[in-house]
């Protein structure tokens, strides 16, 4: 396997990761205006990660496989969400998983710029869009719960 695939295997797991995480925080939570969130997202998560495996295989084998490392933070988040009954908390930790998603998807695409097919790099340019745009989701979401609880 060269270096290229190597590389876009990394990211395609980032996306995944991603896509796992999404699913442990909608199964978790209880407002269905959340639960919409996620929903609407883990869809565009698989769009994405579709599109990625797909461009891979142009050139080479997907590998779908998370590493060891991302499947402890998976159980991590498992263990971490579980014991959190409250949907704000859900909430926030969905956001600092995706601010950390966008900003690792920033790195990968500055770093690769020059060496990953230009398709490819519009993708991840994509992506780290649609990063934001969830970002954006969350904190508003979060920021009318703190807002109700205020006028309680």
């Amino acid at each position: 396997m060269t270096n290229e695939i190597k590389t876009m295997n990394k990211y395609l797991s980032y996306v995944i990761m991603g896509s796992k995480l999404f699913k442990i925080f909608m199964k978790n939570s209880e407002d269905t205006k959340l639960i919409n969130i996620f929903a609407e997202n883990l869809n565009k998560f698989h769009e994405h990660e579709t599109i990625l495996v797909d461009k891979i295989e142009e050139v080479g084998e997907a590998n779908t496989d998370l590493n060891f490392m991302q499947k402890r933070v998976l159980s991590y988040y498992k263990i971490k969400i579980c014991s959190e009954t409250d949907d704000f908390m859900i909430a926030y930790e969905a956001l600092k998983s995706m601010t950390n998603g966008m900003t690792k998807s920033l790195e990968f695409v500055y770093r690769f710029d020059k060496i990953l097919p230009d398709d490819f790099i519009s993708l991840g340019i994509k992506i780290i869009d649609f990063y934001i745009k969830t970002i954006e989701q969350l904190q508003e979401y979060l920021l009318l719960k703190l807002d109700k609880n205020k006028n309680c």
